[in-house]
């Protein structure tokens, strides 16, 4: 059996929701749902969209 490599320094931690924005409020708490259904897709989608929020200074700049 080969042993599994990490080949990037990825960041698994969850973002942070900004306390002032309702919509990233709305993706934690779907996040937070989806984690306790253990449904580790939907977790990782809702962590994608809080984190390219476009209105948050934490989200890449489009290109």
């Amino acid at each position: 059996m080969a042993a599994m490599v990490q080949t990037s320094a990825t960041d698994y931690t969850d973002p942070e929701a900004p306390p002032d924005c309702p919509t990233c409020h709305t993706l934690a708490h779907r996040r937070r749902a989806a984690r306790e259904r253990r449904d580790l897709s939907a977790v990782s989608d809702c962590n994608v969209l809080i984190r390219k929020h476009p209105e948050h200074p934490h989200a890449p700049e489009a290109h």
